[in-house]
């Protein structure tokens, strides 16, 4: 049987509860058929996977991944987005098995991703902008953004945030679905860590693959990369550079790149987060301190006020 990261049991439990042990068991048989399939031997593993199983291997003399994923959306969605990008930003599909969302990649290098690029802010906002406009030129059908967005009634908000928030974000939300544009295949969660460096040229990997409103692209990005936002202390500030410099160079409109971000970053909300100290509470309170600038095109502008 093929080597794994030994962590990735533990996330699976939170998905598979008791049947973790059976779902893992089952993805590193049929990964392990694949692989002789694909006449690839395998090396080594990759950390960091917490939605799939991540094989490094050997095939005449190149170096490649097979990504095998656990969850259903990933079957449903990703194989077939990945397929779609492949020639636009994304990593090239070497193999495929529709049935199981089992894919072989080309291994990439030095495989930097861009939140550690060391760029700065301005030149891997440009690469982020770049990719997506490449991104963007491809075609594909998959799941609509609604699918992904389960806001339930009732949900509460901790930290900081004001609690009549989750109501005030259903509205939005409601809004962005009845004005949406034509709808494009997104890749879903295009954050710094989801772009990495092979060669000369800055790659797409694991879209979740979705139809949808082109602005909501960025809702991944504002609220990254986690760990330097810790740092930022005028987080409103950073946050509206973004908005506006993302809008001034893909043309989508500043207000509806902020209310995907409300309605999806709210979902990111850490619940055991009562002090409001996590990034991403942070991340959401600082677009909701930006409600008043960019509420009033959307819907009640007094209702984004303090």
């Amino acid at each position: 049987m093929i080597d794994h990261d030994p962590v990735l049991l533990g996330y699976l439990r939170a998905d598979f509860g008791e049947a973790a042990e059976e779902r893992l068991a089952g993805v590193l048989e049929k990964s392990t058929d694949l692989l002789q399939e694909w006449g690839v031997r395998p090396t080594g593993w990759l950390p960091g996977a917490t939605c799939s199983l991540i094989v490094v291997g050997e095939r005449t003399e190149e170096e490649v991944v097979l990504k095998a994923p656990f969850l259903p959306w990933e079957l449903e969605a990703s194989l077939r987005t990945m397929q779609a990008f492949s020639d636009h930003g994304g990593v090239p599909v070497l193999a495929a098995d529709e049935l199981s969302g089992t894919v072989l990649l080309p291994r990439l290098f030095p495989g930097t991703t861009l939140a550690d690029s060391g760029l700065g802010e301005e030149a891997e906002l440009e690469i982020w902008c770049r990719l997506v406009l490449s991104l963007r030129k491809a075609r594909g059908d998959a799941p609509p953004v609604t699918s992904y967005l389960n806001y339930h009634e009732g949900r509460e908000v901790f930290g900081p945030l004001r609690m009549d928030l989750a109501d005030k974000v259903r509205r939005l939300l409601a809004w962005l679905v009845e004005t949406s544009p034509e709808p494009q295949l997104l890749h879903g969660d295009l954050h710094h860590y989801n772009i990495l460096l092979h060669g000369d040229d800055w790659v797409a990997i694991d879209p979740e693959g979705m139809l949808g409103d082109p602005a909501y692209e960025a809702a991944a990005f504002l609220r990254n990369p986690i760990d330097r936002l810790v740092g930022i202390e005028d987080l409103v500030g950073l946050t509206r550079q973004r908005i506006y410099s993302i809008s001034k160079i893909l043309g989508d409109p500043a207000e509806r790149i902020w209310g995907w971000a409300m309605a999806r970053n709210l979902m990111s909300v850490p619940h055991n987060d009562p002090e409001g100290k996590h990034p991403w509470t942070r991340g959401a309170e600082a677009l909701h301190r930006l409600g008043p600038e960019f509420a009033p095109a959307l819907i009640d502008e007094s209702s984004w006020k303090e």
